[in-house]
């Protein structure tokens, strides 16, 4: 995304202010609006001299209230569920575990892969603030972020879920690995 937007201002002969060129980028109807995020956030961390881009967060700002993201609906349990078997039969089980993990934790790929042993706590590891067993995942940490940049703990409630983070922790164990 950087490397398209730089390219598109050598050829429109906007070098001087990438905060105004970025906005008129933005206009130029060539780019989605996920693509712009990526733009700006590409170059703030490439060019690490630009501190601030204030034409180009006002029309993220503006984009983002005239276009709302619209959100994909979650898998639903018997997919998940269809998923993690048809692993099972060709013998990846930690596949299918971390289906229902993520499935449970309602996790992003990326937040399931990043998970270490310390982030995993069991619900007889802790005590339990209620009638349900819950297995708490830590997803960011003051090392690591997550993709909104906080730090978040992420709640697991489904029995089987648990009893796939139980399995992925004891296999993390019996390998020696701290990630699952």
């Amino acid at each position: 995304s950087v490397t398209a937007f730089l390219t598109w201002c050598i050829a429109a002969g906007l070098g001087a202010c990438l905060s105004d060129a970025l906005a008129v980028y933005a206009h130029g109807g060539e780019v989605k609006r996920s693509q712009f995020e990526v733009a700006v956030c590409g170059v703030k961390f490439f060019l690490p001299m630009v501190s601030s881009l204030p034409y180009a967060a006002a029309c993220l700002k503006g984009w983002r209230r005239h276009v709302p993201v619209h959100h994909k609906a979650p898998m639903l349990f018997i997919f998940a569920l269809a998923f993690a078997q048809a692993l099972c039969r060709r013998n990846e089980l930690d596949c299918a575990a971390g289906i229902l993990v993520q499935f449970g934790g309602f996790l992003r790929p990326s937040e399931l892969l990043r998970l270490e042993l310390g982030d995993v706590v069991l619900p007889e590891e802790a005590p339990q603030y209620g009638a349900n067993p819950t297995a708490l995942l830590a997803l960011g940490t003051p090392v690591k972020g997550t993709k909104v940049g906080r730090e978040q703990v992420a709640h697991v409630r489904h029995p089987w879920a648990i009893a796939a983070l139980r399995y992925l922790k004891w296999r993390a164990r019996a390998r020696g690995r701290g990630t699952l």
